[in-house]
Order: C-alpha cells, then structure tokens, then sequence
C-alpha cells in the first residue's frame, strides 16, 4: 500500500500544469504544475502556483494537498512564512487511494496578491502549514510562479 502511495506521490511531481477556460461560469484556470514538497513516513505535501479570473476579478494562489496515509484526516489551522501567517483556507477534504486503508487529503489555498506571486517567481515561496494532527513544510520554487505568470501574460 505504501509503495503504491509513494508511486503515486512521486508522480505529482510531474503532473501538467492547468491553464482552462470553463465555457459554463467563464472561470478561467491557469495552474503550474505540482510539486512535491515533503515526503514523511505518514504524510505528503505536495503544491501548486495557481492564478483564476472571472470578470476581471482575480485570485493569485498555492494550492496545498497535504496527503496522509494514516487514519487521520489533515485539518490544517494556519499557514506560516518566516513569521508572517499567511491567509490559508480549507477547500476539500476527501479520502483517495482506497484500499486497505483509506488515505485522507485536505485540499487547501494560500491566498497572495499579484505584487507578492510576482516577487515569488524569482525566490519562491518557503512555507509551513501547521494542524491539529501535524505540521509540514517546504518551498514551492519560484520556477511555479514564472510558469503562471508567463502562461497569464497581461492579465
């Protein structure tokens, strides 16, 4: 179970970016694409820069996936950078890669503005998010928010 886990873990590493228009709400996506941060013994986190537009009104992001192969759900209460708590707010929750035991992911979203998502695209962002059930941290490289802004170009 672990191994496949792991497999699939380490394939978010390599998942494509996203850059979509849904044709239903308008809602435009661009994603870069997902980068594994932390690998534990029981927990992953893996993320990804992401920009959404929708009649001109724009949100410039990280989306977190903190990925437990235990019977604990994540529930993530803050996000942190050097001190300053980031605004963080919890998406989904949901179980994935059933088998014998159910791993538990809470999907989450560091909200940035565009001055700082622009900063980030030469240094990065270094990050931990802290729950009830455990922390984790990594840095999300700046490469994942050049990807964003050159796919949005002058929006």
């Amino acid at each position: 179970m672990r191994v496949l886990a792991l497999v699939l873990l380490l394939a978010a590493c390599t998942t494509p970016g996203v850059d979509e228009v849904n044709p239903h709400t308008g809602l435009t996506t661009i994603a870069s694409r997902g980068y594994t941060l932390q690998l534990q013994w029981n927990a992953t986190l893996a993320a990804r820069a992401a920009h959404f537009e929708r009649n001109g009104a724009e949100v410039w992001s990280v989306y977190t996936y903190v990925t437990r192969d235990d019977r604990n759900t994540p529930s993530i209460t803050s996000a942190w950078s050097f001190g300053r708590q980031l605004q963080y707010r919890t998406i989904d929750r949901q179980r994935t890669g059933c088998g014998v035991v159910c791993n538990r992911q809470e999907q989450g979203e560091i909200v940035l503005n565009r001055r700082l998502f622009e900063t980030l695209s030469t240094r990065g962002l270094t990050f931990h998010l802290v729950g009830d059930r455990g922390s984790y941290a990594g840095h999300l490289p700046g490469a994942a928010f050049a990807e964003v802004l050159a796919k949005a170009g002058g929006r």
